[in-house]
């Protein structure tokens, strides 16, 4: 191999985390016909959502059994990669299928037999399954949720029923279109006329045709390139089993006939209801990343083929402007640090789940600011993108502006990105040994200029600014809580005054632990060129994140003029010298043309363009009058 495909593939092995091999296996499936809509329209919504449940179909046997793509967590994750890249219908579908419901029943069917047909029938795919959590009243609050679900002692069932109209199911997709569902229901559950928390049960809605007696299912309006069925789901004292009740608390209350109704019993049995949501959030920060890596492939490509005028030279490619790649470049050295974050993650999880422990709330935590970071990022890096593709970057065909509507999707889905990153901040609160204190793990707890401590104006000085305001917002939430507790001001009122940084605490944290694992990413590099170029993206990285905040950094007396303007220096270098990289640099990114499938990240756009529109008459032959 030549030394540019050494680093490439040295950076490709990196990036997939020695998983190579396995991701192109998964992306030569996705590269398949099954998923070629070239040269197509997408067609009507309903047009749109049967063809993504059909390749959901087609997927399911290719991945059978499911429940090995289950065990498998980094699998289980490229799968929703490709997917997302591919087809947004599709990767929403199978993110709630197969993470929602599926997960969640196979390991109640480890230890109920009982449940084992309805999971064989959800494996099989001869019914989808749809989670069904938020209601029109209540959506990130879902400990307050009013679907209500009384056990009948006398008939062993459970009556589950809407009691009003703002506890109606919003907004899974369960409308009429052919496939049967079965639901995972989130109700509050009362028993002997005692609340005894929200507990989840297995629901069989319709039949594909027929809605189940009791249920009611109202249509929502569609939405941009998302066309999922989603629908307001109403329940009318509808019947199911004691079997039905997916929970730990089945067998006490088959034997007794009662559960208590303590509230510590109570939160536990809401965290077991919702625990299914964590390898849902796994899979949709994949996705989005994906989507990350997706827009930039194209866009790097497309800037280096479009031509533009140049002052004194006629004309140049897009990406030869200094305000072109400079864009792409910071977009990029994101990407790359959400993607080794992301990486950290993943292994995490996969580790706690191979050794069958419960997730600890470290890890649901780091799950959490790894989905938020991910997917605001994908949001900017795609506006980014698509503005830098031109018009060319509105078109469907080209993928920029789906991917962006997607994204939007992963944003608010399995909480809201801003209510987990707060939730992830306030239990920062109450954790110091997990707030980095500026400290760089090989030097000590002194700042920049002392003896072992990172030299000033380097990559990893920046890194330890970046701990450094992780600990100070700490400290100044903690001050001004206890200020108010002081003042005795209300108890909302002082939560509501320091919010903002609570929020900011946990994107600190979580934007330092994303630029540190770039770092150590550069010192695994085997080849030098490898490790100077993950150096150069961390330290891009780590400078922006700086520089967002430089007003708390000079208001705390970190940075002054002279580190301003070192800092832009620095920034200018890096651009300079990476611009002629960024090719190679998503090349890494082992994303197949076959399953990108734009015309603007083909090696001859124009060219890509004729075989498109040569395609698009021949499905749709203009009239005569047209031509």
């Amino acid at each position: 191999m030549t030394g540019t495909e050494e680093t490439l593939a040295e950076l490709t092995a990196l990036l997939a985390d020695g998983r190579q091999n396995m991701r192109a296996e998964l992306a030569g499936h996705f590269a398949g016909p099954h998923f070629d809509d070239t040269g197509g329209e997408p067609g009507p919504p309903a047009a749109v959502t049967a063809r993504a449940y059909a390749r959901l179909a087609e997927l399911n046997r290719y991945v059978h059994p499911a429940r090995d793509l289950l065990a498998d967590v980094h699998r289980l994750t490229a799968l929703h990669e490709w997917a997302a890249i591919t087809d947004g219908t599709l990767f929403a579908v199978m993110a709630s299928h197969y993470n929602l419901v599926l997960a969640g029943l196979l390991r109640h069917a480890a230890r109920r037999p009982d449940l084992g047909p309805l999971a064989t029938e959800l494996e099989e795919l001869r019914a989808v399954g749809v989670f069904m959590a938020s209601e029109l009243g209540y959506g990130n609050n879902l400990v307050a949720l009013e679907t209500e679900a009384r056990y009948d002692p006398a008939a062993r069932e459970f009556v589950l029923h809407t009691p009003r109209p703002r506890a109606r199911k919003f907004m899974p997709n369960t409308s009429l279109n052919g496939v049967p569902k079965l639901a995972v229901v989130l109700a509050r559950t009362f028993v002997d006329d005692r609340e005894c928390g929200v507990l989840p049960f297995l629901v069989r809605l319709t039949d594909g045709t027929r809605a189940a007696p009791g249920v009611r299912i109202v249509p929502l309006p569609g939405k941009p390139v998302l066309a999922l069925d989603n629908a307001v789901t109403s329940f009318d004292r509808v019947r199911v089993g004691l079997d039905a009740l997916l929970a730990d608390e089945h067998g006490e209350l088959a034997a007794t006939g009662t559960l208590g109704g303590l509230l510590r019993d109570k939160i536990a049995r809401f965290l077991g209801s919702i625990e299914n949501i964590e390898g849902s959030k796994i899979c949709l920060t994949a996705g989005s990343l994906a989507m990350s890596r997706a827009g930039l492939a194209i866009a790097v490509r497309y800037a280096g083929q479009r031509r533009t005028f140049a002052p004194g030279r006629g004309q140049v490619v897009l990406a030869d402007y200094r305000t072109h790649h400079t864009a792409l470049t910071e977009c990029l050295a994101a990407t790359y640090a959400l993607s080794f974050l992301f990486n950290d993650t993943a292994n995490t999880l996969a580790r706690q789940r191979e050794n069958g422990e419960p997730l600890d709330e470290a890890t649901v935590r780091q799950i959490a600011i790894c989905k938020a970071l991910t997917s605001w990022n994908t949001r900017w890096v795609l506006e980014v993108c698509r503005e830098r593709c031109g018009a060319q970057g509105l078109f469907s065909m080209n993928r920029i502006m789906d991917y962006l509507v997607v994204n939007h999707g992963v944003v608010t889905a399995e909480g809201d990105n801003e209510v987990i990153m707060i939730k992830a901040g306030r239990q920062l609160l109450d954790e110091p040994h997990a707030v980095p204190a500026g400290t760089d793990p090989r030097t000590g707890p002194d700042g920049p200029g002392a003896a072992g401590s990172p030299p000033a104006d380097t990559g990893r000085w920046w890194l330890w600014l970046l701990g450094q305001r992780a600990a100070g917002l700490r400290q100044d939430v903690l001050q001004g809580l206890r200020a108010g507790e002081r003042a005795r001001d209300s108890v909302f009122g002082t939560w509501n005054s320091q919010v903002e940084q609570v929020r900011q605490l946990a994107e600190t944290c979580g934007r330092r632990s994303a630029a540190a694992a770039l770092f150590a990413a550069a010192e695994r590099a085997v080849a030098p060129a490898v490790g100077a170029l993950l150096e150069d993206l961390a330290e891009v990285y780590t400078l922006r994140c700086v520089e967002e905040d430089f007003s708390w950094f000079a208001g705390h007396g970190l940075l002054g003029p002279e580190e301003a303007a070192d800092l832009e220096a620095r920034r200018g270098r890096l651009h300079s010298d990476l611009a002629a990289q960024l090719p190679l640099l998503t090349r890494a990114f082992a994303i197949p043309d076959a399953v990108l499938r734009s015309p603007l990240a083909s090696d001859d756009y124009l060219e890509a363009y004729e075989e498109w529109l040569a395609a698009a008459a021949a499905a749709a032959p203009l009239g005569e009058g047209a031509r």
